[in-house]
Formats: C-alpha cells, structure tokens, sequence
C-alpha cells in the first residue's frame, strides 16, 4: 500500500492553484484553495452567503447596468441625429 500522505493536495500552474482531489484525498476546499474543508464548509464562502451578494458579483453587475445605460444612450443619440438628418433634408428639399 503506497503511502498517500506524502502526496501534494494542490499544485500551481501558471501562477493559479489547483487542487488535486483522489479517493481518500485529505479534504481541500475547492473555493479559497486551503486544506481542511471541503467547499461546502468553507468559512470564507459562508461569509460571503451571510452578506447576501459577493461584491465581485454586485461589481460585476454594476458594471453591466452601466454598459446597458451608456449603449441606450448612443442609440438615443445616434436616432437624434437621424432625425436632425432627415429635418434639414426636408427643408432643403422645400426651397
């Protein structure tokens, strides 16, 4: 019987930490990457659950809120100006 102990429960590729997970495998969380836990107890995660939203997420989707906004507003602009187009089109056309 080979000794699993001995085996590494995470490894770095390029500069990102990977868990290495096996039947029998010492429990290591997938979410902050720290040996003892599994996911589903982590304290970090569980933080997070208890203040609703992550903030990364509620950037995110700030972030999101204002592209929408911004792109609604070029539309606006950009219909605007055709409408401008076609009212001096249809002044020059009545001289």
């Amino acid at each position: 019987m080979h000794d699993l102990a001995i085996l590494p429960t995470t490894l770095v590729v390029k500069d990102e930490k990977v868990n290495l997970i096996w039947d029998g495998a010492p429990a290591s969380c997938t979410y902050c990457k720290k040996e003892g836990h599994w996911k589903s107890e982590c304290p970090e995660l569980a933080k997070l659950r208890k203040r609703g939203r992550p903030d990364k997420y509620r950037e995110m989707m700030n972030i999101i809120e204002k592209g929408k906004n911004q792109i609604e507003q070029e539309r606006q602009k950009g219909s605007e100006q055709e409408n401008q187009k076609v009212k001096e089109r249809t002044k020059e056309k009545g001289r």
